[in-house]
């Protein structure tokens, strides 16, 4: 795909070149990093990928495709599939007003009244106030369900349940927005930059509720991915409206179309979603955001440059441009990359420049030759901050609520990619000491351990804390050494204690642990009625077990409760979404 002139020796050292000053300008500019001798990227040639067929125009194809499925989900009653399906057509849809006549009947027999008449709506948007005569009668008995529900006010009440909303057990701190006070960024030279705490902590406390400075969402134009979140707001909504230029673009309403970054994004190459490059589109988000933050280009040149220098920034006025500073002190470790990962680094800041270089907010800031070869460089250094992005989940089931205990949960699929300022710098552990997860965009972070006064804080790189029980140790290594360039002192990997039965106190009959994981075995559809004094008991008998047992763990016991504590907090704390990974296991896009 890429013009891309290499070094035939692959396993030659690269040379250090991200920010390094040309000799032929006499040091005033930098190196132009897409033109180096023998491993040149021709931009002309990339230029290919914004048109046709390497674009992301759209594809009638996969409109056909995804429509058929519907239909055919559709005529097994199977309507929540088949809502799903035609929201996977409606981005290459030309005329939506089809899709929209196609989900609103799904709507209706959902049981989703309000869903229905907002595509009517759009379809009499698009067709000079008309509909058909099967989608009047829908149109009808939608309205009578409304109807119904306010007078009986049973409705959709059984699909709701008590919501425990995030909120810091502290008082946030005066330099983080969402981080309790409790929290500091310290520094040694065994681990950087990361968090310790100021006090005691105890389990099940929050101490960050944090929003993202940047995210995307990890839906992909080729039906893979998770459930489809608008581009916007990132909410997970129904009646979903497309871009009219772009099969990528979806959004709740034309609100969230006018606030949104997506004019970036739209047609943008569709190799920064091909695998391994999607985390690109992550840093075309940061490099926009970053933009606006800064109006003025020589305070952004001048606040990097400060920084790269370990120097203080003074004057800055907006928490935008404290948070991006935040992030930017994070470690790059470019001179331990392989030469493949540096390849790879510099063929995505290759297409994410040729991107932003579309838009005159851009070409009238980087107008000069300096300023442009300093953009090149800043995007290349952004690139490296790309393995620090959380990757959010969200639970996923194959079947129905009706059909699952709460164990289901312990699957997850991929939703965003999110970067946040402060927890970026929690340090990775294989027995960690605090558990996190999203709400909506933000990243909640509550404590799974007991954490004494001037202690670190240590998380899991990993979707979850339990993934360290079945995945050997020396994947693990393997894994953080590519990905990180760091190795886990944690006690697994220094061999100091093993997760094996042996190890395990008699806990069978234990009345705490068998009190705090009977909530697993209710189903999905029986825990969304728990009342939540009920919810909070069984997180308040974990909490206990944990407390009690903490100095045997890592043991499978201690393992099992914290990730029943997980799946506690992550269903008290937001509504219930189904994303059912059978459905696109069962439907495959044709190329």
């Amino acid at each position: 795909m890429f013009c891309c002139q290499s070094n035939p020796n692959r396993d030659q050292k690269p040379k250090n070149i991200l920010w390094q000053k040309d000799k032929l300008t006499n040091f005033t500019t930098y190196i132009d990093i897409f033109n180096i001798k023998g491993h040149k990227i021709s931009l002309e040639s990339l230029n290919r990928l914004f048109i046709g067929e390497f674009s992301l125009l759209k594809r009638k194809g996969h409109l056909k495709v995804w429509t058929e499925a519907g239909n055919k989900l559709f005529v097994k009653e199977m309507w929540l599939d088949a809502m799903r399906a035609y929201n996977m057509a409606l981005p290459d849809s030309i005329q939506m007003e089809e899709i929209y006549s196609l989900r609103a009947p799904c709507f209706y027999h959902l049981k989703m009244p309000e869903q229905c008449l907002i595509d009517l709506a759009m379809i009499k948007k698009c067709s000079n106030g008309s509909l058909p005569k099967e989608l009047q009668n829908i149109e009808l008995e939608a309205r009578q369900q409304i109807s119904d529900y306010n007078s009986s006010n049973e409705g959709n009440k059984s699909i709701l349940f008590s919501i425990c909303e995030p909120a810091l057990d502290f008082d946030e701190h005066e330099k983080y927005n969402g981080v309790a006070n409790c929290l500091e960024i310290n520094y040694n030279e065994i681990f950087g930059r990361h968090i310790i705490t100021t006090q005691d902590l105890k389990i099940g406390q929050t101490i960050i509720v944090e929003e993202p400075y940047t995210i995307v969402t990890s839906f992909q134009p080729d039906g893979s991915g998770s459930t489809i979140r608008c581009l916007s707001c990132f909410q997970a909504c129904k009646n979903f409206i497309a871009c009219p230029h772009c099969s990528y673009g979806v959004f709740c309403n034309e609100d969230c179309i006018k606030s949104s970054l997506h004019k970036f994004e739209c047609n943008m190459p569709v190799i920064l979603f091909m695998e391994g490059m999607t985390k690109f589109n992550l840093i075309l988000r940061l490099i926009v955001r970053i933009n606006d933050d800064f109006p003025d280009v020589n305070v952004l040149i001048e606040t990097v440059n400060l920084l790269r220098n370990g120097k203080e920034v003074t004057g800055l006025t907006s928490d935008r441009q404290k948070n991006f500073c935040l992030l930017f002190q994070l470690v790059h470790h470019h001179e331990k990359l392989s030469y493949h990962q540096i390849e790879e680094l510099r063929k995505g800041a290759a297409c994410v420049f040729l991107t932003v270089m579309r838009f005159p907010e851009f070409t009238n800031k980087f107008n000069n030759n300096f300023r442009r070869q300093f953009l090149q460089h800043f995007i290349f250094h952004l690139c490296h901050f790309a393995p620090h992005a959380f990757r959010l989940f969200e639970n996923c089931l194959i079947g129905t609520e009706h059909e699952h205990s709460l164990k289901a949960f312990e699957e997850k699929s991929l939703y965003a990619f999110a970067m946040y300022p402060f927890s970026s710098f929690i340090n990775h552990s294989c027995i960690p000491n605090v558990a996190w997860f999203s709400v909506g965009n933000r990243l909640v972070c509550k404590v799974l351990r007991p954490i004494r006064k001037g202690e670190q804080i240590f998380r899991t790189y990993f979707s979850s804390a339990y993934t360290q029980s079945s995945v050997s140790s020396s994947l693990i290594a393997d894994f953080l050494k590519y990905q990180y360039q760091f190795e886990c002192k944690c006690s697994i990997c220094l061999k100091e204690c093993e997760i094996h039965s042996n190890r395990e106190t008699n806990l069978e009959n234990n009345s705490l642990y068998n009190d705090a994981f009977a909530c697993e075995l209710l189903s999905v559809n029986a825990y969304k009625n728990l009342p939540l004094e009920k919810i909070e008991s069984y997180i308040a008998k974990g909490i206990e077990f944990l407390e009690e047992y903490d100095p045997f763990h890592p043991i499978t016991k201690t393992m099992t409760i914290q990730r029943t504590l997980m799946n506690l907090w992550m269903l008290s704390t937001s509504r219930m979404t189904f994303f059912h990974r059978s459905f696109y296991m069962a439907v495959q896009v044709r190329k």
